[in-house]
Parts: structure tokens; sequence; C-alpha cells
């Protein structure tokens, strides 16, 4: 069994469902950056209940480990990350202990050591393997969708020059899984 993070099959990024409190349950997101394994960007959204926290991961013993609060954000009316506000008074009283399966991350959250709420993340399937169509000319893909055209079952894509370039994100590009970490240290300062 796996006993540190990096070890660990830990997901980059996964959406859940946190308990607030007694009557509240979030959506939750948690978001992993593959260079910093020990640290994960959690954040939560309810009705009148938003906020995000960098939580640092601690192995306990083979797929258990503990988060530990490190980072408190808030979120903005329109959804942005707020840096440097002042954490809530109790944000260092809570922690969780995690299970992880092959399907999702499940455990409990504590304040001052007592249980506090639940806590859970899916895990999506692996993607499955598309076996791409090469077509040489644009009279050739005109060709191929029409006869090959499935819009209820099928995605059709007309993309890059080569199939050796990935049809990747700006954040998958920069190897970013955290919006955190995208905005305050990748994108680039003062650019126009």
């Amino acid at each position: 069994m796996p006993t540190d993070i990096e070890n660990m099959e830990l997901p980059f990024q996964a959406l859940g469902k946190i308990n607030l409190d007694a009557n509240t349950v979030a959506d939750a997101m948690w978001s992993r950056d593959i260079d910093v394994p020990d640290e994960a960007l959690i954040t939560w959204w309810a009705p009148g209940h938003k906020g995000a926290a960098i939580v640092k991961i601690l192995p306990l013993n083979g797929t258990n480990f503990s988060l530990v609060p490190h980072l408190h954000y808030e979120i903005g009316e329109n959804g942005a990350l707020r840096f440097g506000v002042k954490e809530p008074p109790d944000f260092k009283n809570f922690s969780a202990i995690l299970i992880l399966t092959n399907t999702s991350l499940n455990g409990q959250w504590f304040k001052l050591g007592n249980p506090f709420g639940k806590i859970n993340f899916d895990i999506a399937p692996p993607k499955p393997t598309i076996t791409p169509t090469v077509l040489n000319s644009w009279s050739e893909f005109k060709s191929w969708v029409g006869v090959n055209h499935f819009p209820e079952k099928y995605v059709t894509f007309r993309g890059h020059g080569s199939n050796k370039f990935n049809l990747s994100t700006t954040l998958q590009r920069a190897n970013r899984a955290r919006l955190d970490r995208f905005i305050f240290q990748t994108m680039p300062v003062g650019a126009d």
C-alpha cells in the first residue's frame, strides 16, 4: 500500500459534495497540480455559501490521508478568487480524513477533532480511446462529414494540422489543474 502522497493515485480534478453544516450541502471541486502533490484547492458553493481553501495533504496509512487547512480564499460576486482576505476565525480548527477508492474520495470533516460533516469527490472513469479518421484535404473532410455525420452519437472535429498535437486547454498546457495557481503564478502579470 502506498504511504506517501507521490505514490498515491490522487486525482488532479474531481467534483463532489461537502456538508457545510447540518442543513447545508455544497457542491465542491477538488484540484491539484502535479508539481505540488501535497496540496489541493477545494472550492465549494451553495446558496449563500461559497469559498475556497488550499489544504495540505498528509498521508496516514494505505489509501487514507488527512487534509489540513493552509490558506483561505473568498469568492467574489463574479466568481473570482480573492487572495489576502482575513480568514474565518475557526478556519484552522477544521481537518478531514479521506479514503481513496477507485471511484471516489470519501471522508469526514472534523472541527476541533469532533465529526462535523461528510466530504465526497467522485473520480471520473478513464476516457475511451478514440481512433481518428485522417483526411488530407478540405474536400475529403466535407465528403466524409456528408456520409458519417450522426449528431446524436458523435462529435466531429476538424483540428490541428498534425495528429501529434494534443487537443488541450491552456490550463493543461501549463500543467495546472488548480485555477488559483494558474491565475496567480502562470498568467503573465501586466500582459495586454
